[in-house]
């Protein structure tokens, strides 16, 4: 369970939307989306891992087995949006939508 500290951060929680830009998206093309279902550690990181809305079209750089890092959410937030309870965790835009 998380603190109530992380619970009001940045930091994604399990139950969290997640929408995902990666650097080699166009602007005309959507983002990812998914639900963050699981936190771990995992090879000494704390990792976040998604469960995608379509199975079929998940950025080509995730992996099931390794998840995100945490800290990349957290500190990138023109790649990876956040929803949490149907509001927007932190609002920044896309970096080609600003």
């Amino acid at each position: 369970m998380a603190s109530l500290a992380e619970q009001n951060s940045w930091f994604p929680q399990v139950g969290d939307m997640i929408v995902v830009y990666p650097r080699y998206l166009e602007p005309h093309e959507d983002g990812y989306v998914g639900t963050i279902f699981k936190r771990a550690r995992a090879r000494g990181s704390d990792r976040a891992y998604v469960m995608w809305s379509n199975p079929d079209h998940i950025p080509t750089y995730y992996r099931e087995d390794f998840g995100y890092l945490v800290t990349n959410i957290h500190n990138l937030p023109h790649e990876f949006q956040l929803f949490r309870a149907g509001k927007k965790v932190r609002d920044v835009a896309p970096r080609w939508k600003r």
